[in-house]
Formats: structure tokens, sequence, C-alpha cells
């Protein structure tokens, strides 16, 4: 049972005609739509296999017989290593990157006594490519850019 243990899936229900590679396909379809990557493994019930019961490659994921999971149902959704490489890639990006000494990562410092301040745009943030501002600004772009396409979050 712990096989069947995926940190994000989506249970998807099809009884209809379909081939198994397009019932996994849509299911994969759907699962990416609504998590924003792709799937790599998906339980079905061992029938759905077929006699040999042995597991396949459909799209680039990985359908293997799950006997938890009911007929006409695919437990589909990322492995947990696949998840462990993205955090791994993440974590490198992010140790690259480097805190403006001269704001707390926002852009922006004022300048002046507490009465009477001016608020100054922070050169280095603005002009550093590694730095936490820059970053937090290609990430809000990217978001804007998916949801604008008709991406959920």
């Amino acid at each position: 049972m712990t096989d069947l243990l995926l940190p994000t899936a989506l249970l998807w229900f099809d009884d209809s005609d379909k081939s198994l590679e397009e019932k996994v396909k849509q299911a994969a379809a759907r699962y990416r739509y609504k998590h924003g990557k792709p799937p790599t493994l998906c339980f079905v019930h061992p029938d759905a296999l077929g006699d040999s019961g042995e597991a396949r490659q459909v799209g680039g994921v990985e359908v293997r017989a799950g006997r938890a999971v009911l007929r006409d149902h695919f437990w589909i959704g990322r492995e947990a290593s696949a998840e462990q490489e993205q955090l791994d890639e993440l974590r490198k990006h992010v140790a690259g990157l480097v805190h403006c000494p001269d704001c707390p990562d926002q852009g922006w410092y004022a300048v002046g006594d507490v009465t009477e301040w001016e608020q100054v745009q922070c050169e280095f943030c603005w002009t550093t490519p590694n730095s936490f501002f820059n970053h937090r600004q290609e990430k809000q772009a990217e978001v804007q850019e998916h949801i604008a396409n008709g991406g959920r979050l």
C-alpha cells in the first residue's frame, strides 16, 4: 500500500470505452492543468493492465498496477523522487541569490529622518541579476502570465 503514496495526486474516474492509453492521457492532462506540472506515475486496477499485468509507459507516465485502486479509477501524480528533484533544483537556484545590503529585498529604501523621508529606488535590487528582489519579480511575472493564459493556482 505504501506504493500508492504520492505527495500530490489526483483520483480520476473513467468508465468509458476508451483505451487505457487514452484514459491515462486524459487524466494526465487534467493533473497537469490542476497542478501545473506533468505527472510521472499512475496506479490502475490490476485488470486494466491486461493479462500480463506489466507496467508500461503512456505519454511519459509510468502506469503500474495498484491492488487498492478500484476498477475504472486512476490514481495519478508525481513520485516523491520527482518532487525531490524539483526541490533540489530550486534549492540550488536560491543558494545563488544574494540579499540586498541596502534594503530588505524590497527594491526601495527610505532616506531622511522619521518626520521627512523620501523613498529611493534601490540600485542594488534592480541591477543585480541574482538578487532576491529580481527573483521575486520574475516569479510574480510567471504567475501573472500563467493566470492570464487560463491557468489556475
